[in-house]
């Protein structure tokens, strides 16, 4: 049977003599990485299993020659202090991470790009996975053309195999669309390219719920005077389903995508000429790319989005920049704005992710005096969604079962509903029948004694569940049935007609050397009393043949 979700409305005022309670859009804490010496950024972060952040970059700080990138990968606790930090490279070339996943046993994919181990062109794509020390598992570099190979996300698929999108080309201008698909252990499967013969590139790509990839990016293939916003819907082997593009006369490019519950996807990225003005683009598409609604926002030159996340309560925030400075931006589910976070000069926002808190961690560079510039990052106050107790079984007594008696009170058992967010739980148990209700609410326990005297039918049906609630949500578990027993008492046998014969235990028992046997008889009739001893051998038989109504007794 299926499990029942009900929302209560409850209303409650808090009142606080501290100050006013923090709001969603509030920082929460912020921390600068690299010192202030060169250049340094953070472009993602993710949430950890230790409830700590993991988020990679690249940096100049450290390097001999201040003018070479190290791939930069730093892991903090959950206040974003560092536990630990790790460079990649070789000091050959400059090294960047643009995107990090985290896998189901804690490790780290790596994705981005590599000039120190380049096998050919410029650039290859480099992928590495890392233990949750920060130590190399193994390495892997992509080398599709004699020019740049870039990896700018990836992602887990459901499968555990690991999708890296970005760009391979020739030339600057001559750029293909990019998919790589590797299994755990960092071997290839395959790869794809995409686009025709202009510049077309990814940025970011998500799995839908029917087990598709879709990657976001833009292009200059397909007619467009300018770049146009680039959509392409993959199936599992990574074959085209369907293109689309998005734009008008000025640049159009999709930056950051996810996936949503009904097989849709948003989009976010910027429309414009970007460089003189650009506006943030959000874009809500269904399962064939269709477009069910856009949304522009206009905060002077310079507005971009990065990346883009589903919230827990259905809406969608937004990292980037606008007029210049550091945006985080949380809107509705209909792309209506409802807060944002704007604060920082010269700075731009990158990765995002909501930790299992509700709150939002934002990765990207500080620019405090232009140059040099800072990793950041920002715990944002999100909106905190309550989560439904577990659901839970019920126990005893067990469907279709019979009691025994209801004199005694009857035992209820069920499992332990368990609340994610450690809320208080509290049961409610509901008896009931066609002509009758009975509620027992805020039960702590798992086990109630019922005293259903006053209350039970004999030989009747009745139905019983337990709701579990939060305060907030209740959850029901399956309804069980059972029937109450016949009770007979001695009231019952007042008018029935007294047996024929009567048998009284023998006197004395136990005996030695002789016993009476005394019974009596309500009419005349034949009468046979034999003795057997404990191997069901007859011994005797005392009487055998017919006797008159009355008292009689035998001596044996």
């Amino acid at each position: 049977m299926k499990k029942r979700t009900t929302l209560l409305s409850i209303t409650i005022l808090l009142f606080s003599t501290f100050g006013l309670a923090q709001v969603p859009g509030d920082i929460l804490w912020q921390q600068l990485y690299g010192g202030t010496n060169f250049s340094k950024s953070l472009n993602d972060v993710k949430q950890t299993s230790d409830g700590g952040y993991i988020t990679v970059g690249s940096n100049y700080n450290y390097a001999p020659d201040p003018n070479i990138e190290y791939l930069w990968v730093i892991k903090t606790d959950a206040v974003g202090d560092t536990i630990w930090t790790k460079l990649f490279g070789n000091g050959g070339d400059n090294d960047v991470a643009r995107s990090v996943a985290v896998t189901s046993n804690g490790n780290y994919i790596v994705a981005g790009q590599t000039g120190s181990y380049s096998q050919g062109g410029i650039l290859d794509i480099w992928l590495l996975k890392l233990n949750s020390d920060g130590d190399t598992i193994w390495t892997r570099t992509f080398d599709g053309s004699s020019y740049n190979d870039v990896a700018e996300s990836v992602i887990i698929d459901k499968k555990g195999n690991y999708l890296v999108t970005g760009f391979t080309g020739t030339e600057s201008d001559q750029l293909d669309a990019l998919l790589l698909k590797y299994d755990s252990d960092g071997n290839l499967l395959w790869q794809k390219s995409y686009g025709e013969t202009n510049e077309d590139r990814m940025t970011d790509l998500c799995q839908t719920e029917d087990g598709a990839y879709v990657l976001t990016g833009s292009t200059k293939s397909f007619g467009a005077i300018a770049r146009d916003l680039y959509l392409i819907k993959t199936d599992e082997n990574g074959d085209t389903v369907w293109t689309k593009t998005y734009g008008g006369s000025d640049d159009q490019w999709g930056r950051g995508i996810d996936k949503l519950p009904d097989g849709g996807v948003i989009v976010a990225g910027w429309t414009g000429t970007f460089l003189s003005a650009s506006d943030i683009w959000l874009l809500r598409l269904d399962t064939d790319g269709d477009t069910l609604w856009t949304k522009t926002y206009n905060y002077g030159d310079w507005d971009m989005a990065n990346r883009v996340i589903r919230t827990f309560n259905g809406g969608f925030l937004m990292s980037g920049k606008a007029d210049g400075r550091f945006l985080v931006m949380k809107t509705s589910s209909d792309g209506s704005i409802q807060w944002i976070n704007n604060a920082i000069n010269y700075s731009v926002a990158s990765g995002i992710v909501q930790n299992t808190e509700g709150d939002y961690v934002v990765s990207g560079q500080h620019n405090p005096t232009i140059i040099p510039t800072e990793g950041i990052l920002q715990k944002i106050k999100g909106e905190h969604v309550n989560q439904a107790p577990g659901d839970f079984l019920l126990l005893l007594p067990e469907d279709e079962d019979t009691l025994t008696n209801v004199i005694d009170p009857v035992e209820f058992v069920w499992e332990t509903s368990f609340d994610p967010d450690d809320d208080n739980i509290y049961y409610t148990l509901k008896i009931f029948n066609r002509d009758t209700i009975k509620l027992i609410p805020f039960i702590s326990d798992t086990t109630y004694s019922f005293d259903g005297s006053e209350f039970f039918e004999e030989n009747e049906p009745y139905d019983w569940t337990v709701s579990a609630s939060d305060g907030q949500i209740l959850v029901h578990a399956d309804t069980f049935s059972f029937v109450t027993p016949l009770i007979i008492g001695i009231d019952d046998f007042v008018d029935e007609p007294k047996p024929a014969v009567t048998l009284s235990q023998n006197y004395p028992n136990p005996f030695s050397r002789e016993t009476t046997i005394k019974f009596s008889l309500n009419e005349p009739m034949p009468v046979t009393l034999e003795i057997f001893n404990l191997q069901g051998q007859k011994v005797k038989t005392l009487v055998s043949g017919n006797l008159p109504a009355g008292n009689h007794q035998i001596k044996w």
